[in-house]
């Protein structure tokens, strides 16, 4: 009896770990939640402080607006004044982009497009910078590259 009930766990065990019983449309998302942000800051590296921001998507029939500030109160954009850290987008804030269908496989990468960021102070267009979405079916992501810190006077 001894000998038989390790044999029986371990059949048991290989059974259990076979890809028959795994769904390509089953999905596990992790609970946290992703933010794709751009730094902005003065040439000595502190905290640059833009009087608006923008954010567009471009489109078949050109730019859109989803400027995602809208979702949060003033004290959002007061916080990220004071830090230099704007967001871009993030999970959950897809249904700003026009005809955008998320992933529903747990191996599906789509681009949600090109994410331009804008940046303001006085009323002056201060740069623009594009960033590429991509999601998976739980979290945005962009290339690193894309991130880079932005140095102003």
């Amino acid at each position: 009896m001894k000998k038989l009930f390790p044999a029986l766990f371990l059949f048991s065990l290989l059974l259990s770990c076979t890809d028959s019983n795994r769904s390509d449309d089953m999905v596990a998302c992790t609970e946290e939640l992703r933010t794709i942000s751009v730094g902005v800051q003065h040439k000595d590296g502190s905290p640059y402080a833009l009087d608006s921001v923008k954010t567009f998507i471009e489109t078949e029939v050109g730019l859109k607006d989803i400027n995602i500030f809208n979702d949060f109160d003033s004290q959002g954009f007061k916080n990220c004044r004071e830090d230099g850290i704007y967001p871009v987008t993030g999970d959950g804030l897809t249904r700003h982009y026009p005809d955008f269908v998320m992933p529903t496989k747990w191996d599906e990468v789509k681009l949600v497009g090109v994410v331009i960021f804008v940046g303001y102070k006085d009323d002056k267009e201060l740069f623009r910078k594009n960033i590429k979405v991509y999601t998976d079916a739980c979290h945005v992501f962009c290339d690193e590259k894309d991130l880079a810190v932005i140095d102003l006077e």
